[in-house]
């Protein structure tokens, strides 16, 4: 993948999984494989994190955010709720990580279409 978006002309590629299908382990293999492809194919790779927040999902970048992120995520307690929600994000990565965090697909309060503002 990283040879043809590099053939495309794109300056890196950002790869990002679900928080709930990885773990700190994972997540490490992650960026060691991507870190070994880099270096072969001469073009930066980025891995990610998709985290759940509430009906949204936002994309994390910054290892170590994401490990942190994948340490405190209360797997056990379901999908985090409302304010829960900013009030976890902010106390798991807070001002200590350095950071990116932007929302991956969000949805359209009150409309029936599930038309992401994206899509509009």
């Amino acid at each position: 993948m990283a040879e043809h978006v590099k053939a495309l002309g794109y300056c890196c590629f950002v790869s990002s999984d679900h928080d709930y299908m990885m773990d700190p382990e994972k997540y490490l293999k992650q960026i060691g494989e991507a870190s070994f492809v880099s270096v072969e194919a001469e073009f930066p790779i980025v891995c990610g994190l998709e985290i759940s927040l509430w009906h949204e999902e936002a994309v994390l970048i910054g290892m170590d955010a994401c490990m942190n992120w994948l340490r405190a995520r209360p797997y056990s307690k379901g999908e985090l709720q409302g304010n829960r929600a900013s009030h976890f994000v902010r106390g798991v990565l807070g001002d200590r990580d350095k950071y990116a965090l932007c929302l991956a697909h969000p949805v359209l309060r009150g409309m029936d279409s599930g038309v992401s503002k994206l899509d509009r």
